[in-house]
């Protein structure tokens, strides 16, 4: 039999029995190599009448993009049937639900939403998931089908409901803006237009959406409308770079407490050298004269040398008084044309060109949008051997992102890291050192970067900072805590590789990833699990850029030991150049 009469043979059995076929992964596995044979199950699947969840999720891996386009066209033209029998069933029924049938509702706490939700047919699930696989993969291909996507609405109630827009050029989206613009769009309409304008991550689109959404505000919001959108921002990639925005208390302090410490260091040197001069110059001798001179010419070359170091030492900490002033001034720079943004006579097409290039003025303060990620990104590529065998056959690590074609270069992962005041309920877990530094990254100003954290601290919660010397070492801001339930062991140490990542991975979801997927990655984007979190550096005040993120489940030193992050959710590394500040966090569900 060969690979393709296998997929259809498990195809059937899934039909008849579902999840319950005796030996369902191990006969999913053996169709590798063939990326016909699970195009052949995943098109049966999506076909079939039983939903086909991580099985159809996993068989979509290992599609090929042409393949997935066949998917992509049977989805939606499911999604269409399935719409026109819903409609027909609607008309069939009483338009009014009877008195009775609405108490008894209120009883069960039911929704018409979530009604409708459970009564969705398992074909309209597999659609979704096809269309779900495909708007992180390979989300070129669904652009074609974005007004019927709109209409149909699959996976509407997920966060990812508007992924179909990625990737959409500034040119594509026209019609979108415009609908945007419309005075007759409803409400409801503009807040998803409004998302599926920044999905597109188009810097062009982003401006657009944020200005008109920030002078019409159509949103339900709990929380201040710029600090709102500066969430939905966040969970694309961008953020708005002002200090005055993100910076809290704590964090100014940090930085005012530090420039004062600088200040006074510069100030002790200064009088140090003062002094020594004014004893120089006092001849002991009135013959002295020119010894006294060239006392002199030293005196001036001390107090050069000295004011030179004290400002080096102000560039290297990033004053933090300059960029409060800074930004104070740059907040008040464009109240006047705020006033004169979105003139309801104006083509909607030019409201976007009201501020230059990546500018954001409201109420009177000027921003900028930023991208707090690389575009480039690369997967950590272990060693073979390195995990274990998987406690259930479903999780092999046989998917494609553990097997990218990595460089030559070998960087060290894992281990403990040797600090001078060491605690042993608290290593300085040494995560990866990068030597050499991966092109196109954030950090710039340092031959190499060794990446460390207290990771147990990090499991209570805790986020923590680290600021680096000169040759990339790691050195803990403000005290650490005392950990108290938390007992996890160092990643087990090896020699991984880093591999570039193709195209369709470049994009990660920690949800639809099903613990399948090596979400061990360098730059490109977060893989959020609860949102989008930007850390703020806690001496310049500025959000900080994301660097790194590894998942859990790596191997401890302790032997069978595994390294989890929460409950099993991912470790997350942002970067501040300005100071070479590192932060780590951690978040699961």
């Amino acid at each position: 039999m060969g690979k393709r009469d296998e997929a259809l043979s498990l195809a059937r059995d899934f039909e008849r029995d579902g999840f319950r076929v005796p030996g369902l992964y191990e006969r999913f596995w053996r169709l590798q190599g063939d990326a016909a044979a699970y195009f052949t199950l995943a098109d049966s699947l999506l076909r079939g009448r039983q939903e086909g969840g991580t099985l159809l999720k996993d068989a979509m891996g290992y599609v090929g993009e042409e393949d997935f386009k066949a998917l992509i066209a049977t989805a939606v033209e499911i999604l269409r049937e399935e719409a026109a029998k819903g409609r027909e069933t609607q008309q069939s029924k009483s338009a009014i639900q009877t008195e009775e049938d609405a108490r008894a509702d209120e009883c069960r706490g039911e929704s018409a939403w979530q009604r409708g939700r459970d009564e969705k047919s398992a074909r309209w699930k597999n659609a979704e998931e096809v269309i779900a696989a495909a708007s992180l993969e390979f989300a070129p291909l669904l652009h074609p089908y974005l007004g019927e996507l709109f209409k149909l609405q699959p996976n509407e109630s997920a966060y990812y409901a508007e992924y179909p827009w990625r990737g959409l050029s500034y040119e594509s989206s026209q019609i979108w803006r415009e609908r945007l613009a419309d005075p007759q769009t409803s409400k409801d309409n503009k807040q998803k237009i409004f998302s599926c304008l920044l999905q597109t991550r188009d810097p062009r689109n982003v401006k657009f959406a944020c200005e008109f959404a920030l002078a019409e505000d159509f949103f339900d919001r709990p929380c201040d409308l710029l600090e709102y959108i500066g969430y939905w921002l966040e969970a694309v990639g961008f953020t708005f770079e002002r200090a005055k925005f993100y910076a809290d208390g704590a964090a100014q302090a940090v930085a005012d407490e530090i420039l004062k410490m600088d200040a006074d260091e510069c100030g002790g040197a200064r009088q140090s050298q003062t002094s020594k001069c004014d004893l120089s110059q006092m001849p002991n001798e009135p013959g002295d004269a020119t010894s006294a001179s060239l006392q002199a010419d030293e005196c001036d070359l001390s107090r050069k040398n000295s004011d030179e170091a004290c400002d080096a030492a102000s560039a290297v900490k990033f004053n933090a008084g300059e960029l409060k002033s800074a930004a104070s001034q740059n907040f008040k720079a464009c109240a006047a044309e705020h006033d004169s943004k979105f003139n309801s006579n104006e083509p909607a097409a030019d409201k976007s060109q009201k501020a230059s290039n990546d500018e954001i003025c409201f109420g009177g303060e000027k921003f900028r949008l930023k991208r707090y990620c690389s575009q480039r990104a690369y997967h950590i590529i272990f060693p073979r051997g390195y995990f274990g065998a998987p406690y259930a056959p479903h999780l092999a690590k046989h998917h494609p992102t553990w097997r990218f074609e990595g460089g030559e270069a070998g960087y060290k992962l894992g281990g403990v890291l040797d600090e001078a005041d060491g605690d042993a309920q608290n290593p300085l877990f040494h995560l990866i050192t990068l030597d050499p530094l991966p092109r196109d990254l954030p950090v710039r100003s340092l031959p190499r970067l060794i990446l460390a954290a207290h990771v147990r601290e990090i499991n209570e919660g805790e986020i923590v900072f680290y600021e680096h010397d000169a040759q990339g070492m790691p050195r803990r801001i403000g005290e650490r805590t005392q950990v108290e339930y938390v007992q996890d062991e160092p990643i087990k140490e090896c020699e991984v590789v880093l591999a570039p990542t193709p195209a369709r991975w470049a994009a990660q979801d920690w949800g639809m990833s099903n613990s399948r997927q090596n979400l061990a990655r360098i730059g490109g984007e977060p893989s959020w699990i609860q949102g989008a979190l930007m850390p703020t550096c806690p001496i310049c005040g500025e959000k900080m850029e994301f660097l790194m993120q590894l998942d859990s489940e790596l191997p401890s030193c302790e032997q069978g030991g595994e390294v989890y992050f929460g409950s099993g959710g991912i470790l997350y590394v942002f970067w501040c150049e300005r100071t070479r500040v590192s932060a780590f966090f951690m978040q699961c569900t």
